[in-house]
């Protein structure tokens, strides 16, 4: 991973979610004069973009600019949806005081290093306009969701979060050189232990839900007792009963009360085992606490219900709980066949979305990735320098391999050693010359990692309601003359070049 910097004090991360349109700017931007890039595969048709607030909000030949609008010349240019790296650990600040189980947990969003403005515009250079930050929560407990959607953009004091607990990421193995059967095992129990934690997570949910249903109903009835001032069948006014005398000294005290336990008079003469024996006979009635008893709250008023207790926060629990209910996907990185292949039974045995990262063998279990409908990121094969045995089996035409299975693709930089953070064109680029049709290519690096991110709604394309994240090309994307003229980022238009207007 490329080494990152600083300048001056530490900035702070301004959260930027998807607001409504109504708490941004009002700014209007109209892309005009170029050719439009719809789809993958599909060759480029004249038309316009208009950018209100940060969002498309028309598309095509015949839109037309308001009067305030600002407009972008497109002229003899490409208009086309920024590219997305579906996985960068660029970005992070592995320094981060926040970071790990001490702190803020694996909340990827109080981690991000924002390097500076001309990094930045390094990835914006590169077509790079969405970044899926990711932290493998590697040996640590898990606290929090480990992914996040941000757009890229230069000048912001932050980087603009489009969702901020965008999933959970695990890795199977150790990061290092080599990983050894135990890792790999240690690393599969952490999945299952997770889910399971999740499992009780939501158990737990559920009855604490049906006994605060019981409290409204219970809630309800006392309020209308209350109201009306009739008691129900269960609390009738008793019956009066005649005075009873006052049971003289030296009679036993009634069950519902109890006097100080005093010790016996031969307590000296007693041996150790009966003293004991004693004590754990006795000391146990000094605190009575009779059943159905209440606390002094409730029958100061009128013996009101109480709701029941909710479950205690879990962030890591609750994020894993997302994934079982289809509000994420599992992401793994798994690399040798037989990691692939216990993923996958995870991933079908709990009905839940898969994403392989990495996935050097892939090309070995196609079929079974079809049959689970798993989804594949793939990454640099090798690292330069490095000794990965997990790549060793790894064949570099794998992603036309899946592409032609119909298995949805994406890439992702995953910040490894030697290679540049903004390097997921180049991979894509690579596995071009490697079979892989420049639109399959392109749906990877656009529609194919929005899906694989669960942001397919808004992200990846040009179309109406989707995030502003556009870029100006002078040519046809993967053509070596062709470079990024300007990006469109939100509200932002920026001049690759020379700057931000």
């Amino acid at each position: 991973m490329l080494r990152t910097f600083r300048a001056g004090a530490s900035l702070l991360l301004a959260l930027v979610l998807a607001a409504p349109a109504t708490a941004q700017s009002d700014v209007t931007t109209f892309i005009r004069g170029g050719r439009l890039l719809l789809e993958p595969g599909r060759e480029p048709e004249p038309g316009s973009v208009l950018v209100k607030n940060g969002r498309i909000i028309a598309v095509g030949e015949n839109v037309k600019a308001p009067k305030d609008a600002r407009v972008v010349d497109a002229t003899g240019r490409i208009v086309a949806p920024a590219f997305v790296d579906a996985g960068n650990l660029g970005l992070i600040d592995p320094a981060s005081s926040r970071a790990g189980p001490t702190g803020s947990g694996d909340r990827v969003v109080d981690m991000i290093d924002f390097l500076g403005a001309r990094s930045r515009r390094q990835l914006l250079k590169a077509g790079v306009g969405v970044v899926y930050l990711d932290l493998p929560p590697v040996g640590r407990a898990l606290k929090g969701p480990t992914g996040a959607v941000v757009l890229v953009d230069p000048e912001a004091t932050g980087l603009p979060i489009v969702e901020e607990a965008a999933g959970v990421t695990f890795r199977i193995g150790s990061s290092g050189s080599l990983s050894s059967v135990t890792a790999r095992s240690a690393s599969l129990r952490n999945i299952n232990t997770a889910i399971s934690a999740a499992e009780s997570r939501r158990k737990a949910f559920k009855k604490y839900e049906k006994a605060y249903a019981e409290y409204e109903k219970k809630l309800e009835a006392w309020k209308k007792k209350k109201k009306t001032g009739k008691p129900g069948k269960s609390e009738k006014t008793p019956e009066k009963k005649p005075d009873v005398k006052k049971k003289p000294t030296g009679e036993k005290p009634s069950p519902g009360r109890r006097s100080p336990t005093k010790r016996p008079d031969d307590w000296d003469k007693l041996t150790r085992e009966e003293k004991i024996n004693w004590l754990r006979k006795n000391m146990r009635r000094r605190r009575p606490s009779p059943v159905g008893a209440t606390s002094p709250s409730s029958s100061k008023s009128g013996d009101r219900p109480q709701p029941p207790d909710k479950p205690k926060l879990d962030p890591g629990s609750d994020a894993v709980l997302g994934i079982l209910d289809g509000k994420a996907p599992l992401r793994v990185e798994a690399h040798w066949k037989e990691d692939i292949l216990a993923v996958l039974g995870i991933a079908k045995a709990k009905k839940v979305r898969c994403v392989l990262l990495g996935a050097s063998e892939a090309w070995r279990c196609i079929d079974e990735i079809k049959e689970v409908g798993a989804m594949v990121v793939l990454g640099p094969a090798q690292r330069f320098g490095g000794n990965r045995l997990d790549a060793l089996r790894a064949r570099s035409d794998v992603a036309r391999l899946l592409a032609e299975a119909d298995v949805p693709i994406a890439f992702m930089t995953a910040g490894a050693v030697g290679y540049r953070y903004d390097c997921a064109p180049l991979l894509a680029a690579l596995a071009v010359s490697e079979g892989l049709s420049e639109a399959d290519a392109l749906r990877a690096l656009t529609t194919g990692a929005a899906k694989i991110m669960g942001m397919e709604k808004h992200l990846g394309r040009l179309a109406t309601g989707h995030r502003a994240a556009v870029q100006i090309l002078t040519g046809r994307p993967f053509d070596p003359e062709t470079s990024v003229d300007r990006m469109v980022i939100g509200d932002r238009v920026i001049d690759v070049a020379e700057g931000t207007r």
